[in-house]
């Protein structure tokens, strides 16, 4: 049976464009398709919340909304004026104060926002550090891995996250933990989950992916392990497979939040090194179970219909062997070691055994 490392390598030639931008430029492609996927996103909230407004029975065809400018071609003054940021963005969580806003209105309120939402955002290269050196060189930082979603699936799959840069980077954890389970690999299972974490290329190929890594596994389309030579189903056998975030790290490349309406980051490049574990084995014997490390950069994108953020974009890389790959919970200092400067463990983040981890030692 090929192991994990052999498998990710026959699925490669999907995301082969993916592959050469990490041989080639790094991640500069990556943040062009970011700002490209942002503008767009952009020009279509303008457009919704524009036609919100106008749609028979909503706020704009009865009185002003209290508080809002009452004229379109007054030119202002407007109700924001003086308002701080912050102050700006409590206001606009009134869904009737947003759909009433004219066209005027909204051109307005973009050039009060975007410079400063932009440098907001732009400026903030990682997540706000909230323990420093848990391990040399490895920060504990504000955001978790777990727990932020509000809503899950049957199979404990999270989506519903907030558009906050807490909500980004849990819905990359997420949506990692997911694409490296069995959930995953099962097709009854994704043709109603993928939607609710990928969207873009990362959703159009990830039954395809799916349907090769179970291939190469030798699994069924219910990720039952199969005898070779029959093609039966083995009962006593079970296929391991699972990502856990928490015992990882993570680096913030890029943030954007460029929309006049947004309320955190419309997109967030990222990276995340993990551990984890796949292969078949059974419940007295986990030898074929193996213990990887690896690293996977994601595009995470808020959808201003869905109200969600999903990953638009996964480039799994190269990572280092794991200093000990008996164990899926690697120490801070293991983390610190292999990764280097740079990198945070989330605030939830642990050296702990957690139950019900796979080969999770002392």
């Amino acid at each position: 049976m090929a192991d994990r490392t052999d498998r990710t390598d026959s699925v490669g030639d999907l995301f082969d464009d993916a592959a050469r931008r990490r041989r080639g430029p790094g991640l500069w492609p990556v943040v062009a398709v970011v700002a490209v996927v942002v503008a767009v996103v952009s020009v279509v909230w303008a457009v919704v919340g524009r036609g919100g407004g106008q749609t028979g029975g909503g706020p704009s065809d009865g009185p002003a909304v209290s508080g809002a400018p009452s004229s379109a071609t007054s030119g202002g003054p407007y109700v924001w004026e003086g308002m701080s940021l912050d102050e700006i963005e409590a206001l606009l969580t009134d869904s009737e104060f947003v759909s009433g806003l004219t066209e005027e209105e909204l051109a307005a309120l973009a050039a009060r926002l975007v410079p400063e939402q932009a440098a907001r955002w732009r400026t903030q290269d990682a997540d706000q550090v909230v323990e420093v050196d848990v391990a040399p060189g490895l920060d504990r930082c504000a955001s978790r891995a777990e727990g932020v979603n509000q809503e899950a699936t049957p199979e404990g799959v999270g989506f519903s996250y907030p558009h906050t840069l807490e909500g980004a980077v849990a819905a990359a954890a997420g949506a990692l933990r997911y694409r490296l389970s069995a959930d995953f690999l099962d097709d009854e299972v994704g043709a109603r989950t993928d939607p609710l974490v990928f969207n873009g290329d990362t959703l159009d190929t990830a039954r395809d992916w799916a349907a090769m890594t179970r291939e190469a596994a030798g699994l069924s389309g219910r990720v039952e392990p199969l005898d070779p030579d029959t093609g039966q189903a083995v009962a006593e056998e079970t296929y391991y497979a699972a990502g856990y975030p928490r015992y990882g790290a993570y680096k913030i490349l890029k943030i954007d939040g460029i929309s006049p309406l947004s309320l955190g980051p419309d997109a967030v490049v990222m990276t995340w090194w993990l551990p984890g574990v796949s292969g078949i084995g059974r419940l007295e014997n986990l030898d074929g179970v193996r213990v990887w490390g690896e690293v996977w950069t994601a595009v995470v994108q808020w959808g201003y219909i869905s109200r969600d953020y999903k990953v638009q974009l996964f480039m799994d890389g190269g990572a280092p062997p794991l200093l000990d790959n008996t164990r899926t919970n690697v120490s801070y200092g293991e983390r610190a070691e292999l990764l280097g400067p740079g990198w945070c463990v989330p605030l939830d983040g642990i050296e702990e055994a957690i139950p019900g981890v796979v080969k999770a030692g002392r």
